[in-house]
């Protein structure tokens, strides 16, 4: 979940754009966010649940259809359901988060797609298990966006398009449900999205037979060719959005659940379930 402020005002990210607008942001202007993180495991006794929480600084070019992200003030928190208490590291850890900013380049929306991301731009000195928890942060931003030709349809309005997703977790297609709807004078668009990470193109994937993952991919001479469903894969993973737009496409509410079932003999009785928020 995000929460951000600009000039004053409360609003949550943008995630789709206005039809004055083809770029995530606008032209010279700052964003500040506050990104709210939670993971635990349901079907193991006393496992501990995590929150993370971080302030998000997002300063976007005043030429290119670029911004720069300045992550800081984490803090990472461990409860048992009943207590809550900050993790030892926490502070090392908001430490190496905030090191060092990031440039997100992105494609502008058209009549036939919506905004992507096109580039990340890191520090070489980033480590891998930072750089990973921005990766995720970005994923956020990359809820797909529907294309410009979509964003003018009347109220009650009802546009159901399957969109590429390409984030942390590689190429998936994702089914993206949008509607139009009159609270008194003011316009909302609730939008839902969904992906099932098993069909996903893993961008993480070996190329050859080796790795354990290929199992979920085709592969012809140790090159991935396509995608498949594979009945015998181990896990369950898939990952769902709710939001509400003003009628100028700025998102003001925003929550993203990922569930992962562990499912080693497909019998439905002895699951380990995970859960992102």
């Amino acid at each position: 979940m995000f929460i951000s402020t600009r000039s004053g005002f409360t609003f949550l990210l943008v995630f789709i754009l206005s039809s004055s607008s083809a770029c995530r942001f606008e032209a010279g202007f700052q964003y500040r966010y506050l990104y709210q993180a939670r993971a635990l495991v349901d079907g193991v006794r006393a496992t501990p649940s995590f929150n993370l929480t971080c302030s998000l600084l997002v300063t976007s070019s005043q030429t290119a259809c670029e911004a720069q992200f300045q992550v800081t003030d984490c803090e990472l928190k461990e409860t048992d359901g009943k207590t809550e208490k900050k993790v030892d590291s926490s502070d090392i850890l908001s430490e190496e988060i905030g090191k060092h900013p990031f440039t997100v380049k992105y494609h502008a929306a058209n009549d036939s797609s919506g905004t992507n991301i096109a580039d990340l731009f890191v520090s070489p000195q980033e480590k891998v298990n930072i750089l990973n928890l921005k990766r995720g942060i970005i994923s956020a931003f990359q809820l797909p966006a529907l294309p410009l030709k979509h964003q003018g349809n009347g109220t009650n309005d009802t546009i159901t398009v399957l969109a590429q997703q390409d984030d942390i977790f590689g190429s998936c297609p994702a089914q993206v449900s949008a509607t139009v709807n009159q609270e008194g004078n003011i316009t909302k668009w609730k939008v839902k999205t969904s992906r099932d990470l098993v069909v996903c193109n893993l961008s993480h994937v070996s190329k050859t037979q080796q790795s354990f993952l290929s199992f979920i991919q085709v592969m012809v001479g140790g090159e991935k060719r396509g995608l498949i469903r594979e009945l015998s894969y181990s896990h369950e993973s898939k990952v769902t959005c709710s939001y509400t737009a003003s009628s100028t496409w700025k998102i003001e509410t925003v929550e993203c659940h990922q569930t992962q079932a562990l499912d080693p003999g497909r019998d439905i009785t002895k699951r380990e379930l995970s859960k992102i928020t």
